[in-house]
């Protein structure tokens, strides 16, 4: 079962209906307002609440949150965001050495339980760490 060490949350105005979006992934966009985040995309924190669009969005920034898996994912391993918001396995990054492009997930934290399945609510302990790299350092 899914647990939760609330320790720094924020309240950012839901920038579109995140009502179904509790415990997923959340920036902040150019507005400053909360909005589902995309694949691989640097996260503001985990969506606390179920508020629609104007409303004010609890949105966990530090702590051990509860958060929608969108595949299998193992315990331990780095997360990031899914293109809707849930956590996935981080990619890790690559560099095209044409144009020394890098690509890859930014870590959002390392989850603390498995997930078989997408759907399922794992604890993840949040750490904004950046791209995963290719190699370890």
């Amino acid at each position: 079962m899914a647990y939760e060490i609330p320790v720094f949350d924020i309240t950012l105005i839901a920038g579109a209906d995140l009502s179904a979006n509790q415990y997923c992934f959340v920036k902040t966009d150019s507005n400053g307002q909360a909005v589902l985040a995309g694949a691989g995309e640097p996260v503001t924190g985990v969506l606390q609440n179920k508020p629609t669009a104007g409303q004010a969005a609890q949105v966990r920034i530090y702590g051990v949150t509860k958060v929608v898996a969108g595949g299998a994912v193992a315990k331990g391993a780095l997360v990031a965001s899914d293109a809707t918001g849930k956590a996935k396995t981080a990619v890790v990054t690559t560099a095209n050495t044409t144009t020394g492009a890098l690509s890859g997930s930014h870590v959002a934290g390392i989850a603390l339980q498995s997930a078989a399945a997408s759907g399922e609510i794992i604890s993840v302990v949040l750490l904004p760490m950046g791209a995963v790299p290719g190699t370890a350092a």
